[in-house]
């Protein structure tokens, strides 16, 4: 399978359909668009994020007190990135985390 080329944000692709007309025809270009499916997320602010090491670790208010969570993020949006894995729905996360001693 061939990637994406960066540059032109193209990529090859050979398609086979059936039933069509004389329309089209061998070696014809086309846009293709492909639907993500729609899923749900965690988006938190990226500044309560933070790394020790290669880990990232967020804050999370648990009985009222700081709990370090470990998280993988994913893909940021502007000031936001999400959270592949480490949060639940729900959580109270500290947009800037507590410095530990």
């Amino acid at each position: 399978m061939s990637e994406i080329d960066p540059l032109s944000r193209t990529q090859l692709v050979k398609v086979h359909i059936e039933g069509t007309s004389s329309d089209v025809l061998p070696g014809t270009f086309g846009r293709l668009w492909v639907a993500d499916d729609a899923r749900q997320t965690i988006v938190i602010p990226a500044s309560a994020v933070y790394s020790v090491g290669q880990i990232e670790l967020v804050q999370v208010v648990k009985d009222q007190r700081a709990i370090r969570r470990a998280v993988r993020t994913g893909p940021k949006h502007g000031t936001s990135v999400e959270v592949l894995s480490g949060l639940d729905a729900g959580d109270v996360v500290l947009v800037k985390p507590v410095q530990e001693n």
